[in-house]
């Protein structure tokens, strides 16, 4: 009998445990999916907290690294050591120093882009860090490639970097559209990029479809033109058509006799040599065009989310180009139905990626968005997303070259109004309802207008229609507002809340504010233009 009593309190108790553990469990899985803010740098975490991170990164790190081939030499596995840097608030993947040779290949770089990504994406509810290096047995890439701890020289925008052997100065915006087929020694012609990785979407052919997207966005939003580094119509004699085909054989066919523009690997005996030659032959093109800043347009693989810009590190000027299109994409993709897209905040600094770094100009790498996210992969393909995305990349690069902070659109400040009345009470009487914003709407601006409040015995009309902007520089608009009082009666207040959208569909936050009728001897009715009439209010009670 005890026993038994024994058996039964035993298994009481492991089912008393087993239902705590999966409510503590469940209760821990909800906190995670709320994503509670992480810590601001790596020195502020425990030792503790620090091994436990370099442990989770070290394994999972390794398996991406490990889990297909990326080059076409047989160098065996990678063996990463992954460590954290608290003093530099960095994170630091040393691979075997045999890879060091080859840090400017192509196919390492992607894969330190997938690394790079990795790392943000396990950390994101952990930490958030400044930095990420790659060393190579402990050297940094400069032991290679001496240029790559240089600070790159960057030219100010009034044509003094331009290439003197093409004396045209072209001026204007190179468009990069990422990747393209190029011509494997092995494999014949091939993308770049993987398309069963990208829900549905070839990164090699839709960044030509954002290029046709920004070349019209920053004639109507910068008003500049752009050169594109790959073509957009026609068919090659093999029968492929030129808008698949990489920048490389675009440039060669344009420039002949300019194998220095295309042709810049050819001691290179590596089966996909002219990969890297199409890398750098969109920097050299620019360069030679003479543009005014280059924009590379890509999608993102790995596990992470949202728009992110990458200039190269050091470069003030570019990293200021990147900042000001990420807040304006930021802007305009939120007046979408996409409003939770995520716009990376800060622009991230490279120092290896030959698309910036031979550039002349302010240069800009924007990966649009994640095609490996599913999220992501759907907003890609739309073409309102497209259309937002690239907007915000133009108004970006125009407040650039205007030496204009970003500011979103929005309004701050609306002043209850009084308008009182005296005379003739039969009259219509219009006055402005000013308001202070800020931020750079684009073409005409609206005004939502709704009453909150209306008293009793008053008939109120609120509508959307346009406004005036009365001075642009100090940043005041201004619509109509109506009063029509039949006879004298008592004073009334009217809360409304106004809204203003540009011709973007860039909406602000409503603000809600007083305006107030009536017949206080002596008063007055407030003076300036009115505007249009978007608000109006009406006595339709009996005088007194």
């Amino acid at each position: 009998m005890d026993a038994t009593k024994r058996f039964f309190r035993a298994c009481l108790t492991l089912f008393v445990f087993l239902f705590i553990g999966t409510c503590e469990a469940t209760a821990a899985s909800s906190t995670d999916d709320q994503d509670p803010k992480p810590a601001t740098s790596l020195a502020e975490l425990s030792a503790g907290e620090i091994s436990r991170l370099e442990r989770l990164l070290n394994v999972e790190l390794n398996a991406l690294a490990n889990g297909k081939s990326y080059l076409d030499e047989d160098l065996t596995s990678f063996n990463l050591r992954v460590s954290i840097d608290p003093i530099r608030d960095a994170v630091v993947i040393d691979m075997d120093e045999k890879y060091g040779p080859l840090e400017d290949s192509p196919e390492l770089g992607d894969l330190r882009r997938l690394l790079d990504n990795k790392a943000v994406w396990l950390l994101r509810r952990d930490v958030e860090f400044e930095n990420l290096y790659f060393t190579y047995g402990g050297k940094d890439p400069s032991f290679w490639f001496p240029d790559y701890g240089k600070p790159a020289q960057v030219r100010p925008l009034d044509g003094s970097y331009r290439d003197k052997s093409d004396s045209r100065g072209l001026g204007g915006v190179a468009i990069s559209a990422g990747h393209g087929r190029y011509h494997h020694y092995k494999w014949g012609w091939v993308f770049q990029r993987d398309a069963k990785q990208g829900n549905g979407i070839q990164e090699d052919l839709i960044t030509q479809d954002y290029a046709e997207a920004l070349q019209a966005a920053l004639a109507t939003h910068a008003g500049d033109y752009a050169f594109f580094s790959r073509a957009m119509s026609g068919v090659r004699d093999d029968g492929f058509p030129w808008r698949e085909m990489a920048a490389r054989y675009y440039l060669e066919n344009n420039y002949p006799n300019r194998p220095d523009i295309w042709n810049t690997n050819k001691e290179s005996v590596r089966d996909d040599r002219e990969l890297k030659d199409d890398i750098n032959s969109r920097a050299i093109h620019a360069n030679v065009l003479g543009v005014n800043a280059l924009i590379h347009l890509h999608t993102n693989a790995g596990g992470g989310s949202g728009a992110e810009a990458v200039f190269h590190g050091g470069r003030i000027v570019d990293e200021k180009m990147a900042q000001s299109i990420l807040c304006y994409m930021d802007e305009l993709i939120k007046s979408t139905k996409y409003k939770d897209f995520k716009v990376k905040r800060y622009p991230i600094p490279r120092t290896d990626l030959a698309l910036n770094r031979l550039a002349s100009m302010p240069s800009v790498v924007v990966e649009v968005g994640y095609h490996s996210n599913p999220n992501d992969a759907v907003a890609l393909q739309d073409p309102d997303f497209m259309k937002a995305a690239m907007k915000g990349v133009a108004k970006g690069y125009r407040a650039f070259v205007q030496r204009e902070e970003c500011h979103h659109f929005g309004v701050d400040k609306v002043d209850d109004l009084a308008s009182y009345i005296d005379g003739d009470f039969g009259k219509l009487v219009s006055f402005p309802i000013k308001m202070n914003y800020a931020g750079y709407p684009h073409g005409n601006v609206e005004a939502k207008v709704e009453f909150l409040e209306c008293p009793v015995n008053w008939y109120c009309d609120g509508r959307r229609g346009l406004i005036r902007l009365l001075d642009v520089k100090e940043k005041i608009a201004s619509y109509g507002f109506q009063c029509h009082m039949g006879g004298p009666i008592p004073m009334a207040s009217f809360l409304i809340r106004t809204t203003l959208i540009d011709s973007d569909g860039v909406e602000t936050t409503p603000v809600e504010h007083r305006v107030t009728c009536g017949d206080p001897s002596g008063s007055g009715v407030p003076d300036g233009p009115s505007g249009l009439i978007l608000a109006s209010a009406q006595w339709v009670g009996s005088a007194s």
